[in-house]
């Protein structure tokens, strides 16, 4: 039992060890402050692309796709709009820290027949707009 504890235990220190400090995870977003990047936009834009929308469309609700933004301190002049499984958090101590020009979460179902159903899955913390 120890020795297979003791080999499961080797193999994870030898995995994390090629992992990349800070993690380089696909679905895993961090945003910086630089003056005139577009590229953050167009990050966001993409995943909501993917992951966004609302009924008729249902573009995104039956997704694999999961992501998270993560921003750190200071002001983002971005259109931040939250789609399915997709999380937004500010990485400052206090919600003040972390500013977002502009911070959207559609109702999933604008008829409202769909109920709740289509709204869950989606997240914002520790942020100001």
């Amino acid at each position: 039992m120890f020795a297979q504890q003791f080999i499961v235990a080797m193999v994870a220190s030898v995995a994390l060890a090629f992992e990349p400090n800070p993690p380089s995870w696909d679905t895993t977003r961090v945003f910086e402050i630089k003056s005139g990047d577009k590229s953050a936009q167009a990050k966001i834009d993409a995943v909501l692309a993917e992951n966004g929308g609302h009924i008729p469309a249902w573009n995104g609700q039956w997704s694999n796709s999961r992501y998270a933004f993560l921003f750190e301190t200071g002001s983002h002049d971005l259109n931040m709009e939250v789609g399915y499984y997709t999380t937004v958090h500010g990485l400052g101590r206090t919600p003040a820290d972390t500013y977002l020009a502009n911070l959207m979460v559609q109702n999933g179902d604008f008829d409202m027949t769909g109920g709740a159903l289509a709204n869950f899955w989606r997240s914002a913390e520790n942020v100001r707009t």
